[in-house]
This record gives structure tokens, sequence and C-alpha cells, in this order.
């Protein structure tokens, strides 16, 4: 089942920077985030109402909610602001740095120490992500926008982190709803004021996308996500970001973005990386 969950998240969240770039047609980067909360609010919401095990807001989670509301919302708002400049093949490399970061923050915020052979996974990873990077200087990226970059994984990590060791004791599917949920009321004003949504022919296909990443593409990947990060770690979970950038490469030669022999070689190296961590302990007797 965990497998299951863990092609399925890497499945879906690979097509979202190519939905966030047909999306930003009419959508400006902070009106996309807030809407494709308000979409993944939505759709929980409904799911909550059916289920019988939904548990009342205790006020005690209130705060480290609004921590992970924090370390979304920023990711959330930077990506679609960087695909509008980079393109979603590259930007939906950059999540590739999860698993490092996560082990990083899991040592203090934890007391986690990784195994060897998830250290040769990441580390090894973190080689392969160094091409990435490299060809990211290829492509003249400034370096404020590549600081911005390096946030998106970085506030990723924090928050599966974050969410292990503050929100455990919460469901899978409550724990979605309520970050979703008060991350959109806590970003929608600010977007409201400074953005202007584009209303022209592209709307109605702009928003069919944004619906589609809110829903199906955020609202339900985030439940199974949590709830792995709860059973399996914040690393298991994370290592989804090393299967993503495979989708966002499709999707972006689909879509006609330029896709380099670097990035390729990349990524076959972070799935060989990803098989090596994924792989099952031996037991001994």
């Amino acid at each position: 089942m965990y497998h299951l969950m863990f092609v399925y998240i890497s499945a879906i969240w690979g097509s979202s920077f190519i939905l966030m770039k047909w999306a930003e047609l009419c959508y400006p980067a902070m009106s996309l985030a807030t809407y494709r909360l308000f979409g993944a609010a939505v759709i929980l919401f409904v799911f909550r109402q059916f289920s019988k095990s939904r548990e009342k807001l205790a006020k005690k989670d209130l705060l480290p909610l609004c921590v992970m509301a924090f370390c979304t919302i920023l990711p959330y708002a930077v990506q679609p602001f960087l695909i509008a400049k980079y393109g979603s093949a590259f930007i939906g490399m950059m999540v590739i740095f999860v698993p490092l970061l996560t082990i990083l923050v899991s040592i203090p915020l934890l007391k986690v120490f990784p195994s060897q052979k998830q250290l040769i996974g990441v580390f090894g990873g973190l080689f392969f992500s160094w091409l990435i990077v490299q060809d990211g200087g290829d492509r003249d990226v400034t370096l404020v926008d590549m600081l911005l970059a390096f946030s998106i994984p970085f506030f990723y990590a924090l928050g599966n982190t974050y969410t292990k060791k503050k929100l455990s004791h919460m469901k899978s599917l409550d724990l979605s709803y309520w970050i979703m949920l008060i991350s959109f009321i806590l970003l929608w004003p600010f977007a409201t004021y400074l953005e202007d949504i584009v209303i022209d022919d592209h709307f109605a296909k702009a928003t069919t996308y944004l619906g589609i990443l809110g829903i199906l593409g955020t609202g339900i990947p985030i439940i199974f996500f949590f709830y792995l990060i709860n059973n399996r770690g914040p690393l298991y979970a994370g290592m989804v970001t090393y299967v993503i950038p495979i989708g966002a490469l499709i999707w972006g030669a689909v879509d006609g973005e330029e896709i380099t022999g670097i990035q390729l070689a990349a990524v076959t190296g972070l799935l060989l990386m990803v098989a090596m961590v994924q792989w099952p302990e031996k037991k001994t007797e």
C-alpha cells in the first residue's frame, strides 16, 4: 500500500508543474497558489464530511498548523513565479533536493540519524542534483532566482519534518484539510490586493487547469503524502521528489521546452538512488 501511494503521488505531482504553467495564462503566481489551496481545501472538506473519524481542531494544534501553512505557502507561490521565467521542467527538478534537506533537518528536530544505505542514496542523489544546478547556470538563472528555487525544497523538507514532530497525532485527512484551509486564508488577502486575474479568451482553460491542479493534483495526493510521513517517516515520503522530475521533464518536452542531456543523465541517476533508498533492508536471523 505504501509503495502504491508513493507511485500515485509521484505521477500526479510530476504533472503539477505544467498545470501551473498553463494556469498562469490568467492567474499570477500568488493568485494561482491561493486558488490551488482553495480547490484542495474544498475537496478535502467534502471528504471530511463523509468521514466518520474526523476530529475537531484542538487549540494546541493551531500554532503548528500555522507554521505548516507558512511552509506550504512559500513553495506554492514561488514555483509558478519561477516557472513563468524558466519553464516547468527545470523548476520541477528543484524538488529533488528535498530528501537531502530532510535528512539534515531531521537530525536536530527528530534526533533521527539515517542508515548507511540512506546516506549513500541521498548523497548520490546530491551529486546528480549538482548536475541540475549546472544546467541552471547554462540557462542564465540569476543568483536570486536560484536561491528562491532552493527555498522550495528547504521549506518542503522543514514542513515534512515539522509535521512528523508536532502533528503526527492528527489523522492525515484532518491534517491535510487544516493546512490547506489555513494556507488559503493567510495568502488570499495578499493575492487579492497585489495581483489582478486576467479574464480573456484563455480564462476558461486556465481555470480548468487550476481546478485540476487544486483538486486532483493537491487535495487528494496530500492526504496520502501526510499518511506516508506519519507512518513511514519524512525521508521515505520526501523521496517522491526524486521521481517527480520525470513527469516534469516529460510534460515539459510535450509543451516544447528544451530538455538537455544533463537533465536526462541526472534523472537516470536519481532513479537509481531512489531504488537504493526504497529497497527493503535484508532481515537478519
